[in-house]
């Protein structure tokens, strides 16, 4: 008896940026209609995208072949579809970069790197350099007025590079 290949057609797998929890894969359309022609999934980088079942797990940006191959049944061959598949990396999340307001008396204080769910590295520059200037960790008060920081964190592996601000007074005095 001859066999039929059944023609798959919408697979499709939708990009994702790292740190996207697992997802499911959906079955392509299939003309083998059998409930016996299950599909089952591979990827063809699993340093970027492992498959158990039909659940994807990220593993790290880059790219990646999903195979989705439906099982052969009585009367249909065994078949196959490609989906691309890219992870896209990810933009830290930053939070907690606040300076408290400083006494024009407090001379330098020193910086410290915000919260990020990147473990980029941090470093410093004043926005407003004749107020207050930022060599490494340390910001050197020059005189009274708005200042502003930026902490730029470098790319890192699934991250690209970001940045936070922090706007504080400087002050002739505070009172603690």
């Amino acid at each position: 008896m001859a066999t039929i290949t059944p023609i798959l057609t919408n697979f499709n797998v939708a990009p994702r940026v790292y740190g996207t929890a697992p997802f499911d894969l959906t079955n392509p359309t299939s003309t083998n209609t059998d409930s016996a022609a299950n599909f089952t999934f591979t990827s063809s980088n699993t340093a970027v995208a492992d498959i158990s079942g039909r659940t994807v797990t990220i593993i790290s940006a880059g790219q990646s072949i999903i195979t989705a191959t439906q099982a052969a049944t009585t009367g249909y061959s065994s078949a196959f579809i490609t989906a691309n598949f890219t992870v896209n990396i990810a933009t830290p999340t930053l939070s907690d970069f606040t300076i408290t307001p400083k006494s024009f008396n407090d001379i330098s204080f020193g910086l410290f790197a915000p919260l990020s769910n990147s473990p980029g590295v941090f470093t410093f520059r004043s926005l407003t350099t004749d107020i207050v200037s930022v060599s490494g960790l340390i910001a050197t008060i020059h005189r009274v007025g708005l200042a502003r920081i930026e902490a730029i964190q470098f790319p890192a592996t699934n991250y690209a590079s970001g940045s936070i601000v922090a706007e504080f007074d400087i002050l002739t005095s505070v009172v603690r």
